[in-house]
């Protein structure tokens, strides 16, 4: 069911065509041939589809998208509580608007105390809105998401992981789990490698503890943390057993600074 309100899409135009026959095409193009399988959750980057479209499109290749996906991803805007869920409003990009699950909005926020409704937060904000295109154009027609927008530290996504997991376990039918976050940010590109193939490591045998270790310690600049913790919990808590790298790439593959990378990463986890 549509919600009254319509959250506008901020970056179309920008991260990705304003033109829905414009978009629709780059996406086609970027995704080739897909063999899609049910995956847990997926680890996808949200930087401009330039940048980092070719490692969304390889992890998606390997990803059936159900009508219902949770997505949680960072807050780049700084506003809101630690974790914002829009409850009154459905996104809408060039290829139409994606209507909120409301069922299982509501069951979540039921679950988790940490979550708060906050429509506000979402306005202006990237992280989800750079992934729906994709969603859009490889999912079902009657998609449904519930997005969900995080400035928490990294240790703050282990309660919302396990709501997450509980959730999801209730809904009856396939849910999948997308957390949306770049890896390193503005290193060198030597160094920005050397620490996003600890993180992926860490990721990828959902080693929740030695991932929030190296955030505390090094203050790693992964903007989605928190999200990537969910993910990694709620994984866990569903009976994944670890995720696997689709494919690796950073801003400099696409002509950006060697001195100012930034990181993107495609794991799929089942």
């Amino acid at each position: 069911m549509l919600a009254s309100r319509t959250r506008r899409p901020a970056v179309a135009g920008y991260f990705y065509p304003s033109d829905a026959d414009a978009l629709r095409a780059r996406l086609t193009l970027l995704s080739g041939s897909r063999e899609p399988r049910a995956q847990t959750a997926v680890l996808l980057p949200h930087g401009a589809l330039e940048r980092s479209g070719a490692v969304v499109a390889q992890a998606l290749r390997c990803t059936e998208i159900p009508r219902r996906c949770v997505i949680v991803g960072a807050s780049h805007n700084g506003r809101g509580p630690f974790w914002s869920l829009l409850r009154h409003a459905n996104y809408s990009t060039p290829l139409g608007e994606v209507p909120l699950d409301e069922e299982l909005a509501d069951a979540l926020i039921e679950q988790s105390a940490a979550l708060e409704v906050d429509d506000e937060a979402h306005d202006g904000e990237y992280a989800i809105e750079a992934l729906l295109p994709w969603l859009q154009a490889f999912g079902p027609a009657d998609l449904a998401i519930v997005p969900i927008v995080a400035r928490a530290s990294a240790d703050d996504g282990l309660p919302v992981g396990e709501a997450l997991a509980r959730a999801i376990r209730r809904a009856g039918e396939p849910v999948l789990l997308v957390a949306s976050s770049d890896l390193s940010h503005y290193l060198p590109h030597s160094l920005a490698t050397r620490d996003d193939a600890r993180l992926i490591g860490q990721i990828e045998s959902l080693d929740v503890a030695e991932f929030c270790r190296e955030m505390a310690q090094r203050g790693a600049s992964v903007c989605g943390a928190a999200a990537i913790v969910a993910m990694m919990v709620a994984s866990r808590e569903l009976g994944a057993r670890r995720g696997g790298l689709v494919r690796y790439a950073t801003s400099v593959d696409t002509g950006g600074d060697p001195e100012s990378a930034i990181g993107y990463a495609g794991i799929v986890v089942n």
